[in-house]
């Protein structure tokens, strides 16, 4: 029987190259945010076009980080797709926002940009002030970000892409001028952390805060 996917096969074309990689992290013994984390940022970033990149433990942290970066408050609403991992939903509670679920498309699954203004009324209707949308991109296609992307900016949202299952290399979405998009190492480079890009260096210093804990800020006064 032919396996579905054949790890074993895949990795023998790559395996010298990871056993030097992992030996140098067991060589210079810095496990936690070593300098092949920043390596990996900056050939990220140049990839995928945008300022910055931060490497995440996971594409739910990604996300909650994106939240946290963009100010989103509790009450607020956020348009997510009805049909998605529940990631992309849950994190809003965490925060105490309100997802306000939008209908997909038939043949893609991601949001449909038609139903936008719907979303947009009913969550007003009842009181909820939304001040985001984040797309989903699956089935390694990524939503139609250019209409999307006119709903956000007509209506003063930021966007945000949970790229996870889509393909980075269809769509640059920072070209589209989108404030933060998350991609996945897990799902494409058989890696260990997820990526959040973005282009504001403000939302990114604030980004770096929170994901450190603050350990950056002491750091840098230790050092200074």
């Amino acid at each position: 029987m032919i396996p579905f996917i054949d790890l074993n096969a895949q990795q023998k074309l790559i395996r010298d190259k990871i056993d030097k990689r992992i030996n140098q992290v067991l060589d210079h013994g810095q496990y936690i945010l070593g300098p092949e984390v920043k390596e990996l940022e900056d050939r990220l970033s140049s990839f995928t076009g945008s300022k910055y990149v931060l490497c995440c433990s996971s594409g739910t942290d990604a996300l909650l980080l994106s939240l946290l970066g963009l100010k989103i408050k509790p009450g607020e609403g956020v348009i997510v797709p009805a049909f998605t991992f529940a990631s992309s939903a849950e994190v809003m509670p965490l925060l105490g926002a309100i997802p306000i679920f939008i209908d997909v498309k038939r043949d893609t699954f991601n949001i449909d940009p038609t139903k936008l203004s719907d979303s947009l009324k009913s969550a007003k209707d009842i009181g909820i002030n939304v001040k985001g949308i984040m797309t989903v991109g699956l089935f390694g296609q990524p939503a139609e970000m250019d209409l999307i992307n006119d709903f956000a900016k007509n209506n003063n949202l930021v966007s945000i892409i949970d790229n996870t299952f889509a393909s980075p290399i269809n769509q640059n979405p920072i070209d589209l001028g989108i404030d933060l998009v998350i991609h996945s190492a897990t799902k494409y480079l058989s890696g260990h952390s997820d990526i959040l890009a973005g282009s504001v260096s403000g939302t990114k210093k604030k980004i770096e805060i929170i994901k450190s804990s603050g350990l950056n800020l002491v750091l840098k006064m230790i050092t200074h």
